[in-house]
């Protein structure tokens, strides 16, 4: 079924003598507001029967769409929040040719959804916007979207991969670009999304495919940061090696991944980083992982490691530390200062490292030698 709607005339008007829950597939031209957007999600959920929309014509919105931080986006056409969220039945939708901004958490557990196109018109997609819909497969997202921000869990349970115009790393061995155009946006590398202003200077990897069933990964060298919900959920994961290149884990860069076992950091710097400058503070960087056993850190001197990083990890006293031979000592002696909020007076010295199960030395060189 096909409507052509405007402000005077919105959808939700127009069907509201039809018996809707029949209706299994429908374009809609022109205008979309909130209630509209409730509409089709009620239709197209468990008690509908709505399986394919097309809203490429649609040339106007008037609906609430916000990004992470609680500011609304400023857009002439939008996803609304909640829009499509729990439409298990909804298999295809073609979304408006301008598409500016998708919503929070729009389309998150349809089940049945399959890839989308995005167009090149998006700025940003909404927290936990795509999560939860297995049947998503690989996410394209090309060099001419007009994309800027892709928030937090957007595609956690959803991505096997993910695919950009530029499918490699940028900078060859020798640390030379390999790109002749300007280097900068995503790109991906072995499904993995990154992100860089200079790809031959400033690497962050935004986003690893949870539904990937590769069970080791090591990042690559030239990785400066791990962003937000980077390691979200990555069910088949046992293994992750950071290059010695990767000195920053942002705030929940790696949770509730049900298998991982053991991280390598081979850095001899790491601290954490807070999601947006707002923010106080950074914290709950690694955790809900219960089958975590084992941490090694390259790093000789633990004043240039960040506890905090290890800090909310619940099973911390079931998880071995290894470090570098004869730094064992270092390690459990040294402290870490806690300053009271309300007091700066107020402070405490604490042994943290021994809150690990303990605290055992093994040969980096060995490690190197064997390609770990």
């Amino acid at each position: 079924m096909r409507f052509e709607v405007t402000r005077e005339k919105p959808l939700h008007q127009q069907l509201s003598g039809l018996d809707c829950h029949l209706i299994d597939e429908i374009t809609v031209k022109g205008f979309l507001c909130d209630a509209d957007y409730e509409l089709l999600t009620e239709m197209s959920g468990a008690d509908g029967n709505l399986r394919t929309i097309d809203l490429y014509e649609v040339n106007e919105t008037d609906c609430h769409c916000e990004y992470e931080y609680g500011a609304q986006e400023q857009v002439s056409i939008a996803i609304a929040d909640f829009a499509f969220e729990n439409s298990v039945k909804l298999k295809r939708i073609i979304l408006p040719k301008f598409l500016e901004a998708i919503g929070s958490p729009t389309f998150g557990g349809c089940v049945n959804l399959k890839g989308i196109d995005f167009p090149e018109s998006l700025r940003s997609i909404g927290s936990e916007a795509f999560q939860c819909c297995p049947n998503f497969g690989e996410i394209y997202i090309g060099k001419k979207l007009n994309l800027g921000n892709i928030y937090d869990c957007a595609f956690t349970d959803s991505a096997s991969g993910f695919i950009c115009d530029w499918n490699q790393w940028p900078v060859n061995k020798e640390g030379e670009p390999l790109y002749k155009e300007d280097g900068n946006g995503f790109f991906s590398h072995d499904g993995v999304l990154f992100f860089g202003f200079e790809w031959d200077e400033d690497i962050d990897l935004e986003k690893y495919p949870s539904n990937h069933e590769r069970n080791i990964y090591h990042v690559p060298s030239g990785t400066e940061s791990i962003k937000y919900g980077a390691f979200n959920n990555c069910k088949y994961l046992h293994k992750i090696i950071f290059p010695e290149s990767c000195g920053v884990l942002t705030t929940g860069s790696i949770c509730g991944c049900p298998e991982l076992e053991t991280l390598i950091f081979k850095g001899q710097v790491l601290d954490g980083e807070r999601v947006h400058h707002m923010d106080l503070f950074w914290d709950n960087v690694i955790t809900n992982c219960p089958k975590l056993q084992d941490i090694y850190l390259y790093a000789e001197e633990p004043s240039n490691i960040s506890f905090g990083i290890f800090e909310d990890l619940g099973n911390i006293g079931d998880i071995i530390l290894h470090v570098p031979c004869f730094c064992a000592q270092k390690y459990r002696q040294h402290e870490e200062e806690y300053i009271n909020v309300a007091n700066s007076d107020d402070k405490k010295y604490i042994k943290c490292w021994q809150r690990f199960k303990r605290i055992e030395e093994f040969d980096p060189i060995d490690f190197f030698e064997n390609g770990i």
